[in-house]
C-alpha cells in the first residue's frame, strides 16, 4: 500500500494502475533480530510534537519538502533512535516502519524466505492481484 498503490487515489470507479510501477521490484519478509528505538508517530504523539496526522502522515508526496523536514529535525533531536513507526495513511490497519540506515546493521534484521517478484513475466503476483481487487484498481499494461 505504501508502495505500487501509493498514488491510486480515493475515488469510486475505475482507477487503473499500471503495472510498470512493478517492474523490478520483490516483496521481502524481514523479521527484526534487535528491539528497534523507533520515534512513535502515531496521533497522541503528535499531539506532543505539535503536528496533526493531516500534515506529516496524511500529507501528499507534493508535502514530501516539508515531511523531509520534519524527519531531518527528529533524526537531530533524537541520536539513539532508528527508524520511525506510525499507522499507515494507506491501510489504518497496518503499521509502516522507516529505519534509518546509518543507525541499523543489516544484521539487525533476518530475511523470513526468499523475495517475491511483483511480476511473473507480464502478470502481477497473486498478491498484487489480491490488493489490487479489494481496493478497486485496475492493473493495466
Amino acid at each position: 500500500m505504501e508502495t505500487i498503490f501509493h498514488d491510486v487515489p480515493f475515488i469510486a470507479g475505475f482507477k487503473p494502475l499500471s503495472m510498470t510501477k512493478m517492474v523490478g521490484k520483490v516483496h521481502t519478509v524481514f523479521i527484526p533480530k534487535v528491539d528497534f528505538e523507533l520515534i512513535d508517530l502515531g496521533t497522541i504523539a503528535l499531539r506532543r510534537l505539535g503536528v496533526d496526522r493531516a500534515h506529516l502522515i496524511e500529507s501528499t508526496k507534493w508535502h514530501y519538502p516539508e515531511t523531509r523536514k520534519w524527519v531531518e529535525r527528529l533524526y537531530a533531536e533524537f541520536g539513539e533512535v532508528q527508524g520511525l513507526r506510525w499507522t499507515s495513511r494507506q491501510d489504518d490497519s497496518a503499521q509502516a516502519v522507516v529505519l534509518f540506515g546509518t543507525r541499523t546493521k543489516s544484521a539487525d534484521l533476518a530475511i523470513a524466505g526468499p523475495s517475491t517478484s511483483l511480476l511473473a513475466g507480464d502478470l502481477a503476483s497473486a498478491a498484487v492481484i489480491d490488493l489490487a481487487m479489494r481496493i478497486g484498481v485496475t492493473l493495466v499494461e
